[in-house]
């Protein structure tokens, strides 16, 4: 039985069970009774926001949150990030871009032989010569 069944089950005008015991009775947390059930839907302006965000990511899927703000800003809709990345969140949409920033660190890892495989292979490659 789904939570909203539960719910509607409970009559608060009851004068034998008390809400607290229908509830324990039905297994449901009081809290889950009492939670307001009204369901937000999106703006008409959001829903205009996804659907250019939509399309924009067919078109560019590695366009993360930044990128696609810049868009929509171009497009006429004065956005900022945050709610850029609220509305990609809420579709399921990630950028496709790399996110590996720790290449660099990688290197610290390399000792011995192969630090100096690097080190001696590229300092005997010529370099060019500016004119």
């Amino acid at each position: 039985m789904s939570v909203g069944e539960k719910i509607k089950c409970i009559d608060p005008k009851d004068s034998d069970l008390s809400i607290s015991r229908q509830c324990d009775l039905l297994r449901l947390p009081r809290s889950s009774y009492y939670r307001p059930r009204v369901f937000t839907f999106e703006s008409n302006e959001n829903l205009e926001l996804m659907r250019l965000i939509d399309e924009e990511f067919l078109r560019h899927p590695f366009y993360g949150s930044r990128k696609m703000r810049d868009y929509l800003i171009r497009q006429g809709f004065p956005v900022n990030r945050k709610r850029v990345q609220r509305l990609m969140r809420l579709m399921g949409i990630v950028s496709a871009a790399n996110h590996n920033l720790s290449l660099f660190d990688s290197f610290k890892s390399i000792s011995g032989p192969i630090l100096c495989f690097f080190c001696c292979y590229y300092s005997w490659l010529p370099w060019p010569n500016p004119q």
